[in-house]
């Protein structure tokens, strides 16, 4: 039976962490992953073997172009640059559509495939309970996690659980970023959940990011189906 994203007490996004030097991507193949298709508010991934349920009504977009919307994940967090990709944006939906100017911050999510080959140390938990691994996984998370210019940021959290036969970490913080506004420019706080989670020889990360409880409950409250067959917990090495 589905569960829904509800359930998730996330616990950690944008934490301080010491730049990771990223792995050979030389045998990289996550560019080769399909784009997935969509239909009405459901994305789907045959590679992966995934579905995800974004909110209904939210508009996807091809990519971000508004500044507050630059979140993301950097295949090396040194700003060189790889010639061979270690992930893959998969969405990019927002509740309104992208670039119409609004009051405050349009509430937004991302998927992105990662391969963990091209991370140092990349060893997914395989129990909720083992709190070393999950660091870990965290931390490297974060060194990758692309984010607009932070002003100021909570301090955050880690919490992993099992969901749907495997082990998926979540994060959470809330932080002030700077947006457009009609008329010039402000600060905003906002709250972001983020979830990690094995599929096959990947990692599929959901980026949340909100203003308030009610937009952020509507994205962790959408649902994520699994292809058991496709994609075990065991599989992410």
């Amino acid at each position: 039976m589905p569960r829904t994203l509800l359930m998730l007490t996330i616990s950690a996004l944008l934490g301080t962490s010491c730049l990771a030097a990223p792995g050979d991507p030389k045998d990289s193949h996550v560019a080769q992953i399909s784009a997935g298709d969509i239909s009405g508010n459901t994305y789907h991934n045959a590679d992966l073997g995934l579905r995800y349920e974004f909110p209904a009504g939210w508009n996807v977009s091809p990519e971000a172009t508004t500044p507050e919307h630059q979140y993301g994940w950097k295949d090396d967090p040194t700003g060189k640059s790889t010639a061979n990709p270690c992930s893959r944006r998969l969405l990019f939906v927002t509740k309104h559509h992208e670039g119409m100017t609004l009051i405050g911050l349009d509430p937004m999510a991302v998927v992105v495939a990662v391969d963990p080959a091209c991370l140092p140390d990349a060893t997914f938990p395989q129990s909720p309970n083992d709190q070393k691994a999950a660091r870990r996984v965290v931390d490297q998370v974060l060194d990758h996690i692309q984010t607009p210019r932070l002003a100021w940021k909570s301090a955050s959290k880690v919490h992993p659980f099992e969901y749907a036969g495997r082990v998926i970490i979540e994060l959470s913080q809330s932080f002030t970023i700077a947006i457009r506004e009609p008329g010039g420019g402000g600060l905003q706080r906002v709250i972001s959940s983020v979830a990690v989670a094995p599929v096959g020889k990947y990692w599929v990360v959901w980026i949340f990011v909100a203003a308030n409880d009610a937009d952020l409950g509507a994205l962790k409250g959408s649902r994520i189906f699994f292809d058991a067959e496709k994609s075990r917990p065991g599989d992410a090495k």
